[in-house]
């Protein structure tokens, strides 16, 4: 669900352009996508803390 919500977050900020690659090679090595995972999760907080905070 919070992927979705990024996803949905990086098209509309059209950097999913420049992530597509970079999402494709994180599919093989799983101790990438762990430490990448995180990093997407405090940008979702940031987001829905903005969205809050305005």
């Amino acid at each position: 669900m919070v992927l979705l919500y990024v996803v949905a977050e990086l098209f509309v900020n059209g950097e999913i352009v420049q992530r597509s690659p970079e999402r494709q090679r994180r599919v093989e090595p799983q101790p990438q996508r762990a430490k990448d995972r995180p990093r997407y999760n405090d940008r979702t907080r940031y987001v829905r803390r903005r969205e809050n905070m305005g």
